[in-house]
């Protein structure tokens, strides 16, 4: 007896609560997918990259904390004490430093309400991964994510946080599925062990058919998740402008870039007056910040044919350089590629040459702006890159407190003068011809904007006068509404915002400008960028999220590009409508979209349907025969008995291999484990057999085998799980044959 009171290391190596292997580092995985997915795309999303290396950096420090107290059987009662003294020594040293309140809390978010609720989000998102004691504990890590995520597509609808909604459905989805099947994995149901490399195919499989159907799913809730943001925050989310051209751009810590596509009309959008850049010139006259420009209108979306790009070439500068800190870095002049459409300076009569000094104060560019036509830049870049649009952009992204000075040539202001300019086919050069006075779409013309445009310059001789009347009708005909809906599907939108919507924001003035410009035989193309800005002191124009702005741009000979915007002087309505502009406009957006949205509401639907269905009608089913003295098939019961003694078997580190079968499981256990009294072992072999028939026979066991196979699963659980229970089992050593 005195060898059965040493208790075997398969007995003391196991918690009596949980065995270690039930850790599933797939599931830790999937969770730290949905946790680092949350918190990086909010973070970004603030523009400061600290505080994203901060919280992604401790959202894996807590998945790897949570896991080693679990390898290591620690409770989390046990670290509490010392977690919170050193929170609070952390606190107090965060406090004592200048640094505390732009560390926790980035400076966009004080000044924002929807961010500073993103940033608590994500607080909660970080500090959950250290509490995380169990594998269903994990599930819950989708929670604070998915509403950053909801949160952020409010905001924000750039691809950038689609395809992180995608990642984020992907991996939340493999995670449930994944614990579900841990859950019937671990209950050993009818002794079915699926085999490690068909799992692993099995779940990788699911998480591709998750990545598919998300796509539907993210197109759905867009719009109802907008219109939700739009109604509890108001128009806080992106600036006016284009999905794919302008919102990329918008928000602090977002990448403020221009494409080389630009798509139209693609519904309502909203505002935030964020400050991304601050301005210093001294003219005088009106300027808008260019990033991009525009030549091929497809029907819905303007685009650049060409996107090849060439490095700018760098000049000596005669600046000794800026000095940060203790060290002075260099300043660099690169001088802008001559662009096919631009007249060449000498040629540009009237023109004046204009220096600003761009200061980064959100967001991260990679994109740089300036007025008009850009000459030369300087800055401490080492390289800057330039394409057919007239976009300058540089490898590095430029951050908070980036500084570079633009030298850019701005043509003649005055009327008067753009009057006389010549106005004949040949005054134009051939490239702007070619390119500048494209109407058809897919070699067609519309006549309907071509009778307008000739009614609205009917009479009119001269270039000016002409893009004049066209910006006058536009901005009288048409209102401004950021909740404007998007166009029907397959509709040529500038046909659409003129005769059938008459409402819209920057990117169908622009586009409605520019095509109707065309039609009256006026050159002219789509500008992308930024309006100049409020006003500040010493010359200083403080440029904002909300001002990312499209604008036509027409063509003078002798002059050059003259900007012209239709959005000025229009009614703005926005605040008189409701996203996404009716009652009925989400399925008029359904319907707008063709069948992948119809197939997919209703796909979604059924699952809903579906869910409800086996989560509660089939719950309250079961309970109301329970109630009418509806037992469970006495099989059931049988196999529910059998798996409570495994349960209890398990706890003392004794499972039942893949290679074996139950009744051989008994043997094996019978033959190993001495047994004080033989009762125990012929209670084991007699609930073996009751529950091969209950699982593998046709028939239902009768009252006296049901009540035998309880008295016997009773009996065994009782002992094994009674404090002496290694005295009652004789386990010197346990090893399968």
């Amino acid at each position: 007896m005195a060898d059965n009171l040493v208790q075997p290391a398969y007995i003391r190596s196991t918690r009596p609560t949980e065995d270690k292997a039930a850790i599933s580092l797939w599931l830790y995985a999937a969770g730290l997918v949905v946790t680092l997915v949350g918190v990086s795309t909010v973070s970004y999303g603030f523009g400061d990259p600290s505080f994203t290396v901060l919280t992604v950096g401790l959202s894996v420090i807590g998945y790897i904390f949570s896991i080693m107290t679990r390898k290591l059987n620690l409770r989390i009662q046990a670290v509490q004490a010392p977690a919170f003294i050193l929170l609070a020594l952390a606190l107090v040293a965060l406090v004592s430093s200048s640094n505390f309140t732009s560390l926790i809390i980035p400076d966009a978010a004080s000044k924002d309400k929807l961010l500073m609720l993103q940033t608590l989000i994500v607080w909660v998102a970080v500090l959950q991964s250290y509490t995380l004691t169990t594998d269903s504990t994990v599930l819950f890590a989708c929670v604070p994510c998915m509403t950053s995520l909801s949160l952020m597509s409010v905001r924000d609808t750039d691809p950038l946080i689609q395809q992180a909604f995608l990642v984020f459905i992907s991996a939340a989805t493999f995670l449930m599925v994944h614990d579900n099947y841990l859950q019937t994995l671990r209950s050993r149901r009818l002794c079915r062990i699926t085999g490690s490399k068909d799992f692993f195919l099995g779940q990788m499989g699911l998480a591709v058919g998750c990545l598919i159907g998300s796509l539907a799913l993210a197109n759905v809730v867009q719009v109802p998740i907008q219109a939700l943001g739009t109604t509890l925050f108001g128009n806080v989310a992106a600036p006016d402008g284009n999905r794919t051209g302008l919102l990329s751009s918008l928000m602090p810590g977002l990448q403020v870039t221009e494409h080389h596509h630009i798509a139209l009309a693609t519904g309502p959008t909203a505002n935030s007056d964020v400050p991304v850049m601050q301005v210093n010139t001294s003219y005088q006259g009106t300027l808008y910040w260019q990033g991009a420009t525009y030549t091929v209108f497809t029907g819905r979306s303007f685009i650049n044919p060409d996107t090849s790009s060439n490095l700018l070439r760098q000049i000596p500068s005669s600046d000794q350089g800026l000095g940060y800190g203790y060290a002075q870095v260099p300043l660099s002049v690169f001088r802008m590629v001559p662009q096919i459409l631009d007249l060449p300076d000498k040629q540009m009569k009237d023109s004046t040459v204009i220096r600003q000094q761009i200061s980064v104060t959100g967001g991260s560019f990679s994109t740089l702006y300036g007025a008009d036509k850009i000459e030369r830049i300087q800055g401490t870049f080492s390289t800057l890159a330039g394409n057919s649009s007239g976009t300058i952009f540089t490898n590095d992204n430029m951050i908070k407190g980036t500084t570079y000075t633009v030298f850019s040539r701005v043509a003649c202001q005055d009327p008067a003068k753009l009057r006389q300019a010549p106005y004949a086919p040949g005054d134009f050069p051939q490239p702007v011809t070619e390119m500048c006075l494209q109407t058809s779409v897919n070699d067609v013309n519309d006549s309907r904007l071509q009778q307008l445009a000739n009614s609205i310059t009917k009479g009119l001789t001269n270039e000016y006068d002409k893009a004049s009347a066209i910006r006058q009708y536009i901005s009288s005909h048409c209102d401004y509404n950021l909740n404007a809906p998007a166009a029907p599907h397959g509709v040529n939108v500038v046909d659409y915002f003129m005769f059938n919507s008459h409402q819209g924001y920057c990117d169908l003035f622009a586009a409605a400008m520019v095509i109707l410009c065309r039609y009256a035989g006026v050159p002219a193309r789509l500008a992308s960028g930024f309006l100049e800005g409020d006003p500040g002191s010493n010359g200083v124009w403080v440029v904002r999220a909300s001002q990312k702005h499209l604008w036509a741009e027409v063509f003078f000979p002798h002059y050059g590009w003259i900007n012209f915007d239709a959005t000025g002087g229009s009614k703005d309505i926005t605040k008189h409508t409701t996203a996404p502009g009716t009652n009925t406009s989400f399925l008029h957006w359904i319907q707008s979209n063709g069948p992948v949205p119809v197939a997919a509401v209703i796909l979604v639907c059924g699952i809903l349907c579906y869910v409800l269905k086996v989560e509660i009608l089939d719950k309250l089913r079961s309970g109301e025969r329970r109630k009418r003295g509806q037992t469970t098939p006495s099989s059931s019961q049988i196999i529910a008995s059998y798996f409570a003694v495994v349960t209890a078997l398990e706890k003392h580190g004794i499972r039942r291999p893949p290679s074996l079968t139950s009744t051989e499981f008994a043997a094996q256990v019978a033959t190993k484990l001495t047994w004080t009294d033989d009762a125990y072992s012929e209670a084991l072999f007699s609930l073996t057999a009751a529950f091969e028939r209950a699982a593998y026979g046709a028939h239902e066991a009768d009252t006296a085998e049901l009540q035998s196979a309880r008295n016997n699963s009773t009996m065994l659980v009782k002992v094994l799980t009674a404090q002496d229970s290694r005295r009652v089992l004789n386990t010197r050593s346990f090893a399968w044959s």
